[in-house]
């Protein structure tokens, strides 16, 4: 009994170091629980891994699932250049061109002039999407102080403090400023 428990909690006695184990390890009648065979999964992986998925419980109950190529084809080459070159990120490009996100940023690894370029318009793409949205959320809190403006959720404030921090300190609001009643 034991060893079967000592795969999922702490008293296992090849790594444990409390008392109750070290009593266990000395008692005699635990003594043939160390020489039990090892658990299954520790001598060899399972004959079929991938029985287990999503794909594999759909494919039985009937349902239909494509997968997605993982070659870019010729024919969406220029979308996803022209999404990169626009600033798109990784996710909205897969699923516009219908490849996994891996084959895109694969891509990009594997064209540094692109990606230079990509890198500089997606950072101008967030930083104005988190500024506009900074915007908004003192426009819709006028009296709000920089802490609450922080602690507000999404308002992109962390981004635009790493990124953008000039901007950040000219549009928030005064760090003395008084509060309406």
């Amino acid at each position: 009994m034991d060893s079967i428990a000592a795969h999922c909690d702490g008293y296992s006695p090849r790594c444990s170091c409390t008392m109750r184990t070290a009593r266990s390890r000395t008692s005699a009648e635990n003594l043939f629980d160390l020489f039990m065979a090892p658990f299954s999964q520790e001598l060899e992986p399972p004959p079929n891994p991938g029985r287990f998925t999503a794909i594999y419980w759909a494919k039985l109950d009937g349902v239909f699932y494509r997968r997605r190529p993982r070659a870019i084809h010729p024919q969406n080459m220029g979308s996803l250049i022209a999404g990169l070159l626009a600033g798109a990120g990784p996710d909205e490009l897969a699923q516009t061109v219908g490849v996994p996100r891996r084959s895109v940023t694969n891509f990009i690894k594997a064209h540094p002039d692109i990606a230079a370029a990509w890198r500089t318009k997606f950072a101008l793409r967030q930083r104005d999407y988190y500024r506009a949205r900074m915007l908004r959320l003192i426009a819709d809190h006028p009296h709000a102080t920089r802490s609450e403006l922080r602690r507000m959720r999404g308002s992109g404030y962390m981004w635009l403090y790493r990124h953008d921090r000039d901007w950040l300190g000219e549009n928030l609001p005064s760090l003395w400023l008084t509060r309406a009643p």
